[in-house]
């Protein structure tokens, strides 16, 4: 005991004189400790960081790539507990991505040093809000703004903010999400806005880009004839156009990874079975074939989603995408895809919904026989007329 209060007391005297010395130096290791955290928590200038935190789910998986090749591969975002948190390398400006399990798509623009935040819910992903620059704050507003079933009164919407911020990227977002991407816009809708965004960004590599684009996505229009091709099969058999001469061919382009795939098969085989019922004439009210184009990339995606034996539709694979020479003459850039090609050889119709090719065929079959009883009247009237009174 003596010897544990002697040492005792001789710590006691080593204790420093000055009171403010122990406070300074705690101070000291306080300071020490923000600024590592504040490091270790900063963006670097060649990074951006994705924070997100989602309501209604617990773990998930969300895909995240770059459209303009910013990051060099497609990433997984791994939710757990509702939140994420995500850090690539990123010079400069450019997109991102997030694609979501039912289809649906996050557009972000970002720059080096940037911090995104995101807050969404997963039954509500059209009113997700994104915080950390303008040009995400933009968009939110835009999204939150407008309902997304009413198409046109979003797209009269895009075209209003494509005016009011020409200069911004989120400008020729719209554009093309809207006007572009759509096969029921005309023409000169959409090269008018673009030239709005061109005055306003007139040296911009990116807005000339996509002049080029829209000149090819208007490459081909009903009532022009259909470029000649020469496809084969996953069934190894030659389909060239002159093969059709004579029928109605609906040529739709579709791939696995599209959630309106897994019905169109099905919805295209009734249709085909419906109008090569006989009439009561007993003709068949119109001869269509049909002829698949997939745009999947891997051998698995397609097997998995490819029409039936049953279905016996005839389908065009070489897994390359959208890289195929015919897509560009057709001006493909959105999926699903139809053209309807005439007994001409000519281009009928061009409609991105299966429901807009059974209308074509609908009316066109109730065109077919108003003409037909015009025609029977005028026949009878020109027999009454022979007739002798």
């Amino acid at each position: 005991m003596t010897s544990f209060r002697q040492n005792s007391n001789r710590m006691k005297c080593n204790k420093p004189s000055c009171p403010f010395v122990g406070w300074a130096g705690l101070c000291f290791y306080v300071v020490c400790f923000l600024c590592c955290t504040f490091l270790s928590c900063g963006v670097s200038h060649d990074q951006v960081r994705l924070r997100g935190k989602y309501a209604n789910i617990k773990q998930g998986d969300f895909l995240l790539f770059s459209p303009d090749g910013k990051i060099p591969r497609i990433d997984t975002l791994h939710v757990v507990n509702g939140e994420f948190e995500y850090v690539c390398d990123f010079e400069g400006e450019g997109t991102l991505c997030i694609l979501y399990p039912n289809n649906s798509q996050l557009m972000l623009w970002a720059r080096g040093g940037d911090d995104l935040r995101i807050e969404a819910d997963v039954q509500d992903l059209w009113n997700t809000v994104v915080k950390g620059n303008p040009e995400n704050e933009l968009y939110t507003g835009f999204r939150r703004q407008n309902a997304p079933t009413d198409t046109v009164a979003l797209r009269r919407s895009a075209a209003g903010f494509i005016r009011q911020h020409a200069g911004s990227p989120v400008a020729s977002y719209l554009l093309r999400q809207y006007f572009v991407a759509p096969y029921d816009v005309p023409m000169d809708s959409t090269e008018c806005l673009y030239r709005v965004i061109q005055e306003a960004l007139p040296q911009d590599a990116g807005v000339t880009r996509l002049g080029g684009v829209i000149q090819q996505c208007y490459a081909l229009q009903e009532g022009m004839p259909m470029p000649a091709f020469d496809l084969v099969t996953t069934d190894s058999v030659h389909h060239r156009l002159s093969d059709y001469k004579g029928k109605h061919l609906v040529m739709y382009f579709w791939a696995g990874w599209h959630s309106s795939s897994n019905y169109l098969h099905q919805q295209l085989d009734n249709l085909r079975r419906e109008l090569r019922e006989p009439s009561e004439e007993g003709k068949r009210k119109q001869d269509v074939a049909l002829l698949g184009f997939s745009l999947d990339t891997d051998t698995l995606t397609f097997r998995v989603s490819r029409p039936t034996k049953e279905q016996d539709i005839p389908t065009f694979c070489d897994q390359q995408g959208f890289n195929h020479p015919l897509l560009t003459q057709l001006g493909v850039r959105s999926l699903p895809l139809f053209i309807v090609v005439g007994t001409d050889g000519k281009v009928w119709k061009v409609a991105s919904e299966f429901r807009e090719v059974e209308r074509y065929f609908s009316e066109s079959a109730q065109a077919k026989n108003e003409k037909r009883k015009e025609a029977g009247e005028r026949s009878r009237a020109v027999s009454l007329d022979r007739m002798p009174h």
